[in-house]
């Protein structure tokens, strides 16, 4: 143990421990003897003051409350103690239980370096992390260590030091529910997130990541309502001469707002092994999905003391189509859920198969089979009531989006204060008891911006090149005429801003170095991964997203 860790003591000199929790927790006085509360991070627009009295209620619903946030509440006099979260989990939190301790931490690496765990790789979660980009439930890649469970309050009965878990938010049952129309809620919906908007409104500067984008589009428009002019600044990072540089620049200029554009040319490329191996380091091997541009956007802006980012993660929620390998489809709507389990699988074999043939055959044993286990193992266990599309937005929220904005979040919030308008849980929760149909097009961003600021209605959408909110068709000519001119006239408007072809090669030092250096016969095979780099300087954009998965996961192994 450590004078800066909290201590709650147990039978049989038994402890539950949070590392380091004295310096990361603030202790809160609620004026009563048997109490003791502790937090960390904040519910926006509400200080831990203000409500201490609800901090001991024990009918709390902190899945409703807005923010990121941890809180350990302990009660002496019935020797109980109680730990929440938000209900998306955006705090990183661990959990390693031993003979003598049930320990807690911030970082998984303070559990290796007190000598608690060994660094033995959980090769399951390697598999998913492989085929998914996160590990699946609560495992991490340390054998021994979980990561807490999101919206969820865990009560230990410390005399025995039995504990139960309940949901702080529940949101199997919200699915559940019978589903409106979006006209039935539009007014609701819009209120919501109107409402959510102003609990992060401080008297300070705003910053917003601007790709151009309809979700970004919407966070500028209600900033220029709520916020003075003269202190909103929009970020964008992107290839020179692509679509979302060149209307972001537009739309700042036409709205006469402060504007900084960060292009992935050389620098980036110079870099890109450098933020590979920070973004390790503070996800801690949780996701091996790409955040090396929005890092480097981090590591190039400039920001004052006290500002705030509005960056637009979530509103993927309100366009289903949007929802990664996760999306619906017509054919799945009715089928079993075996059915749905293959199909779902089918979206990421081929590619994985792919990225595990580097692996020496006796690795390639441990976890060729474990991610499609897995992804059915939990799949399997939902509640049979729900419909196939309730299955993938579930699948969807748990297994990507709250994984990876947690890492993206902890990213940003190294350098600035980080919210995410879109995660409201007012506005969330309206938007999954939405019918099927009426999430097919972002029709809730539409009103908002009509409603809101007609130029960012107006002008066209960067993913598209067309106005939002424009026919099937017209965004499929639109698309077509871009390649065209892509391909004939080398344009570089439909460019991507992640291209790991281009990154692996121009990285430095070369892929070759980086990964054939430390090559280990009993854990790749040394030709295949030569292969594999081959292809990938040949253009193969799945190569290339492959080999920077090995990347990451070289580094992480490694220790950086």
């Amino acid at each position: 143990m450590d004078e800066k860790d909290l201590v709650f003591p147990c039978q049989n000199n038994k402890k539950i421990i949070i590392i380091r929790g004295k310096e990361r927790f603030q202790a809160i006085d609620v004026f009563q003897e048997k109490w003791k509360v502790y937090c960390y991070g904040e519910i926006y627009g509400i200080p831990w003051q203000s409500i201490r009295e609800m901090l001991i209620q024990k009918d709390t619903k902190w899945g409703n409350f807005f923010g990121r946030f941890l809180l350990l509440i302990h009660d002496m006099e019935n020797k109980e103690l109680f730990i929440h979260n938000d209900r998306y989990g955006l705090i990183p939190f661990y959990s390693c239980t031993t003979e003598e301790a049930m320990y807690y931490s911030f970082q998984i690496k303070d559990m290796i370096q007190r000598g608690i765990v060994k660094k033995q790789i959980n090769y399951s979660s390697l598999s998913d992390l492989l085929a998914f980009c996160v590990p699946l439930e609560q495992k991490t890649l340390i054998q021994n260590i979980e990561s807490y469970k999101e919206g969820t309050c865990t009560k230990f009965y410390l005399e025995t030091m039995a504990c139960e878990q309940k949901l702080n938010w529940d949101i199997v049952k919200l699915l559940k529910n019978d589903r409106l129309s979006f006209s039935a809620i539009q007014d609701d919906l819009l209120s919501a997130f109107e409402e959510g908007y102003k609990k992060t409104i401080l008297n300070s500067n705003v910053d917003i990541t601007f790709s151009a984008g309809v979700d970004s589009r919407c966070l500028l428009a209600l900033a220029l309502r709520f916020y003075e002019k003269e202190k909103i600044s929009t970020h964008n990072v992107s290839v020179p001469g692509s679509r979302s540089q060149i209307y972001s620049k537009k739309i700042a200029e036409i709205l006469q707002v402060k504007h900084s554009c960060v292009e992935l040319g050389p620098s980036f490329y110079s870099q890109y092994y450098t933020l590979l191996k920070e973004i390790v380091s503070l996800t801690e091997g949780m996701t091996f999905a790409s955040e090396v541009e929005a890092t480097y956007l981090r590591n190039s802006i400039e920001v004052q003391d006290g500002s705030l980012l509005l960056h637009g993660a979530f509103g993927e929620l309100s366009k289903i189509y949007k929802m990664h390998h996760f999306f619906i489809e017509r054919k799945l709507e009715k089928k079993d859920r075996p059915f749905l389990i293959e199909s779902i699988w089918s979206r990421f074999e081929k590619r994985f198969n792919n990225i595990i043939s580097v692996f020496s055959d006796d690795i390639q044993q441990q976890i060729a089979h474990s991610a499609k286990q897995n992804l059915s193992k939990k799949i399997l266990s939902m509640d049979s009531s729900l419909s196939n599309y309730d299955v993938l937005m579930l699948c969807y929220i748990q297994e990507f989006l709250e994984k990876v904005t947690k890492s993206s979040m902890n990213i940003w919030n190294e350098k600035i204060k980080t919210i995410l308008p879109f995660s409201y849980p007012g506005y969330v929760d309206f938007l999954l008891q939405m019918r099927k149909q009426d999430i097919l097009s972002p029709k809730f961003q539409i009103e908002l911006l009509k409603k809101n600021n007609k130029t960012l209605f107006l002008f066209p959408d960067s993913n598209t090149g067309t106005r939002i909110g424009s026919s099937y068709l017209w965004n499929e000519a639109v698309h077509v005429y871009a390649w065209l001119e892509k391909k004939l006239c080398k344009s570089q408007t439909m460019k991507e801003h992640t291209d790991p072809v281009s990154w692996l090669k121009n990285i430095q030092p070369s892929i070759e170095e980086i990964l054939l250096s430390s090559c280990q016969e009993n854990l790749y095979k040394r030709e295949q991964l030569i292969k594999k780099i081959q292809n990938a300087k040949n253009g193969c954009i799945h190569t290339a997203a492959s080999l920077q998965k090995i990347l990451m996961f070289e580094i992480w192994r490694m220790g950086c």
